[in-house]
């Protein structure tokens, strides 16, 4: 009887650590060092302004220090990446201003060049809802107008 009961506890400390694994192998990191290098490989998107598994053609010429997330298994997507600020408009184009108070933030992501108080508001941060595509998807994007970055997730409804 105790040989089965050891037996049991390891095979779910296997299969946990197995599960874990599996996990951790959905998520894909990616870093282009600037519009063009990320356009070579094919990473943006060509038709959708606000793509589900591509980083979005919204993404404008002047964008450099690309950084990006996909969870396959959740279908979420974070991205940040530093611009041109004359270039806002473009970027701001599929979106409008929200109140931070109705922005759906991402669950912890584990990413180190995540900003920590995204949720909390900061004097130089605009918050933006972008427009929901077909897979019922929301895009929300945070500028932080002191550094010219944008901060782009993805929640799904």
């Amino acid at each position: 009887m105790k040989f089965i009961i050891v037996f049991l506890i390891i095979c779910v400390g296997v299969c946990m650590v197995f599960c874990d694994y599996l996990n951790y192998n959905y998520i894909i990191d990616s870093y282009y060092e600037d519009y063009d290098a990320a356009k070579k490989l094919g990473a943006i998107s060509p038709q959708e302004p606000i793509a589900d598994m591509w980083i979005p053609s919204l993404l404008p010429e002047s964008a450099y220090n690309i950084f990006e997330r996909h969870d396959l298994d959740s279908n979420r997507q974070w991205l940040k990446f530093s611009f041109d600020h004359n270039e806002l408009q473009y970027i701001l184009k599929f979106c409008e201003p929200i109140e931070k108070e109705k922005v759906i933030f991402p669950r912890s992501n584990n990413i180190d060049w995540w900003p920590e108080d995204i949720n909390k508001g900061n004097k130089n941060y605009s918050y933006y809802r972008c427009y929901k595509n077909v897979a019922r998807v929301d895009f929300w994007i945070m500028v932080d107008n002191a550094t010219n970055t944008v901060y782009f997730w993805s929640t799904k409804n």
